[in-house]
C-alpha cells in the first residue's frame, strides 16, 4: 500500500502508510465519532507525517539503526573519529530513507567526540536539476559553509566572508561582468542561465577556483581552532546532493554525467586540506562508478531504507 495515503484494512482498521514508516490507526471505524473531532485528530495526525528531518531527540523518531547490529552511522563516526589531519567520505541512498535525519545523529555523536560540526543543506544553495561542474560545485559549498561558520562565531576568517572573495575573484581578477555580492546565492540556486555562465567563464580557470576554496576552509578551520584554544577537529556535512536530477530524458543524461565527472574526475579537488568531509551523493552513482571507492580511497556507506 505504499504510496497510498490511506486504505481500509478488514473492518474496523484504518492503516496510513507514508514513506518509510507506515502507522496504524487502531479506530473502530464503526464507532460513531464527532465529525470535528476526528477532522481535528486526523489533520493533526497529518501534519504531523511532515516530510522533514528529525532530530534524534524527536519523539517521532525511531532508532532501527541505532539499534542494529550494523549500525552504518556509527562506522561512519567512528572513521571521522580516528582520521587524523583530512577525511573525505561518501554517504548514498534513496531519496526519503532518513539521510538527512540520520545526519543530524551522525553531526550529535561527532560533537560529542569534541568535533566542530557544520550540516550543509545544499537545495539552500544549490539548482538540483541541472548539470554541475567542480567550480559551481565548491562555490556553493564554500557560500553555504562561509555562512555557517559567521551565524556560529559572528565573524569569517580575516573578517571577510566567502562571498566577499568568490565576488572578487569574478570581477577583478578573471573579468567577469559584474556580479553582485548580495544575488549570488541566489543565482546560483535559481537562476540556471548564470549557472550556465559561470561554468563557461570558469572552464579556464577551475585551478583558481579549488585553490580558492581550499585556501578559505583552511583559514576557517583555524579561526575554529583559535577560538577554542585547541586542535579541534572540523567537520562538514554536505547534505541533499543526493537529489541532483535531470529533467527530461536528456536533461538526466547530462545530469548523469556531470555527476559522474564531478566524483570521478575531481576526486583530488574534493579533498580539502584540514576538513572531514562527506558528500551525499545519488544512488545512480554508484553502478556509473564502481570503483569510486577506491578512486578516492575512501569508506562508501549505503544507508538502507526503513520498511
Amino acid at each position: 500500500m505504499r504510496g497510498s495515503p490511506c486504505a481500509k484494512l478488514g473492518s474496523d482498521t484504518l492503516i496510513f502508510t507514508h514513506s518509510p514508516y507506515t502507522v496504524i490507526n487502531p479506530l473502530p471505524m464503526s464507532l460513531p465519532m464527532p465529525a470535528t473531532f476526528e477532522r481535528d485528530r486526523l489533520k493533526k495526525f497529518f501534519n504531523n507525517l511532515e516530510d522533514k528531518p528529525l532530530d534524534p531527540t524527536d519523539a517521532f523518531y525511531y532508532p532501527f539503526l541505532a539499534e542494529s547490529d550494523d549500525d552504518p552511522i556509527a562506522e561512519l563516526a567512528g572513521r571521522i573519529s580516528f582520521s587524523q589531519s583530512q577525511s573525505v567520505n561518501l554517504f548514498t541512498g534513496q531519496r526519503g530513507c532518513g539521510k538527512s535525519t540520520e545526519f543530524r545523529r551522525l553531526q550529535a555523536m561527532l560533537v560529542a567526540d569534541d568535533c566542530e560540526v557544520f550540516l550543509l543543506d545544499m537545495r539552500d544553495y544549490m539548482n538540483l536539476t541541472t548539470p554541475v561542474e567542480i567550480s559551481d560545485f565548491l562555490i556553493s559549498i564554500m557560500v553555504a559553509l562561509s555562512e555557517a561558520v559567521e551565524k556560529r562565531y559572528g565573524k569569517a576568517p580575516h573578517s571577510r566572508g566567502y562571498v566577499e572573495r568568490i565576488v572578487d575573484v569574478l570581477n577583478e581578477d578573471l573579468k567577469f561582468d559584474v556580479v553582485n555580492i548580495a544575488g549570488i546565492k541566489a543565482s546560483l540556486k535559481d537562476d540556471p542561465s548564470f549557472k550556465q555562465l559561470l561554468q563557461q567563464g570558469l572552464k579556464g580557470h577551475v585551478a583558481r577556483i579549488v585553490k580558492d576554496a581550499h585556501s578559505f576552509a583552511q583559514e576557517v578551520v583555524q579561526l575554529i581552532r583559535d577560538h577554542s584554544h585547541d586542535d579541534k577537529k572540523v567537520v562538514v556535512l554536505v547534505d541533499s546532493v543526493e537529489q541532483l536530477r535531470g529533467v527530461g530524458a536528456a536533461g538526466s543524461s547530462e545530469m548523469y554525467k556531470s555527476v559522474e565527472n564531478l566524483f570521478s574526475g575531481h576526486a583530488d579537488s574534493l579533498q580539502i586540506p584540514m576538513l572531514h568531509i562527506v558528500y551525499t551523493i545519488p544512488p545512480y552513482l554508484t553502478p556509473l562508478a564502481p570503483g569510486l571507492g577506491r578512486q578516492f580511497g575512501l569508506y562508501l556507506t549505503v544507508h538502507p531504507c526503513a520498511d
